[in-house]
């Protein structure tokens, strides 16, 4: 097999169907000479040599300045496609997910829990019958950088699609969202190809993988200092060898540090990398804020289920504060900005002085 220019695949583009051949031969006893597959990855580095071809496999890494850009282009886009699309990239990026994983995430699985949202997995690629469901990914806010907040994000979605969080079932609900984020991804980088190629990316090797592999690498080696590798490693499902599996295991603590390197790339060495989420303050004067949010809270979030309230309370509390950056950043006809939020602020002249965020 080889591509319709008459060059090699890609050795894992063998190595796939070679694993599954290898299934068939080994069930029916015929013996196979494994020397080949050593054969076969030397000749295609030799191809790609002579002929000056691409060497890396599959899809370029998207690094945090292409991540950050991609988020402001869907921002600005507006559209409801857009904002589906920067919830999925953003959850993602912070999960370091699977694009099957993320799409199949439900309310069930989320909880908002002291200053971050908990999400955990029943099962995945790598752990197919759940042994790890319990081992929770931690996902951060960064009020810093509303355009890369995966909270933000979040909060944005729920408000233009109120459906699917009163419904409280899968939070991307219907079949094929993995294919629909993926067209939209690319959708936004072919309309905008040379603001990609200005920062040296090529709109046509980045994909959904893209988000994954950056995400990782950003993660590992992009911030000094960094968390546990080992740590990345269980939060992206990865296994690293029988010695991980045994002596290595998941800790709070440890993905905790994931999920905020990852939060936004705000320095672990900066002050601001202790920042706090969006949350209802206690009012300085007579005024009840703790009974007002409950009732804005019930007009734009009518939902009883308890767990999912306190979760819509901080997604209500980071809208009041972000209001006028979503406003100045959105388009006009956005179904953001028609959204039942925006049907109701009028009755809550103060909102702004509800919400804050603050340091340690």
């Amino acid at each position: 097999m080889k591509r319709p220019d008459g060059n090699f695949f890609s050795f894992s583009c063998y190595d796939g169907k070679r694993s599954a051949l290898m299934h068939l031969i080994s069930e029916s006893g015929v013996s196979f000479d494994t020397n080949k597959k050593k054969k076969l990855k030397k000749t295609i580095a030799k191809e790609n040599k002579e002929k000056g071809l691409r060497r890396i496999e599959g899809k370029e890494q998207m690094n945090l300045s292409v991540y950050k850009l991609t988020c402001e282009l869907l921002v600005e886009d507006g559209s409801p496609e857009s904002i589906f699309c920067l919830c999925f990239l953003t959850l993602q990026w912070n999960l370091i997910s699977r694009s099957e994983a993320t799409e199949s995430i439900a309310f069930s699985q989320m909880s908002w829990e002291d200053d971050h949202l908990k999400l955990c997995f029943p099962k995945h690629k790598s752990d197919q019958v759940g042994m790890n469901k319990d081992e929770a990914r931690h996902v951060y806010s960064n009020p810093s950088m509303p355009a890369i907040c995966p909270i933000r994000a979040l909060s944005a979605y729920c408000l233009a699609f109120p459906q699917v969080i009163i419904d409280g079932g899968k939070l991307f609900p219907g079949s094929e969202q993995k294919s629909r984020f993926g067209k939209c991804l690319h959708r936004i980088f072919n309309n905008n190809r040379d603001l990609y190629l200005s920062y040296h990316v090529d709109p046509q090797e980045l994909g959904t993988h893209s988000i994954r592999k950056g995400a990782a690498t950003y993660c590992c080696a992009g911030v000094h200092p960094g968390p546990p590798v080992v740590s990345v490693c269980l939060r992206a499902g990865w296994t690293i060898g029988r010695v991980k599996e045994r002596y290595l295991k998941y800790e709070n603590a440890g993905d905790e540090l994931v999920g905020r390197t990852l939060l936004t790339g705000i320095p672990p060495t900066s002050c601001e990398f202790g920042i706090s989420p969006l949350y209802f303050c206690s009012s300085p004067n007579e005024t009840d804020y703790n009974n007002l949010s409950e009732i804005f809270l019930s007009m734009v979030f009518p939902i009883e289920n308890t767990k999912l309230k306190c979760l819509c309370k901080q997604l209500l509390a980071c809208t009041i504060y972000h209001e006028e950056w979503i406003v100045e950043n959105s388009p006009c006809d956005s179904l953001l900005l028609n959204s039942g939020y925006f049907s109701f602020v009028a009755s809550f002249e103060n909102r702004k002085s509800m919400v804050r965020t603050s340091l340690p």
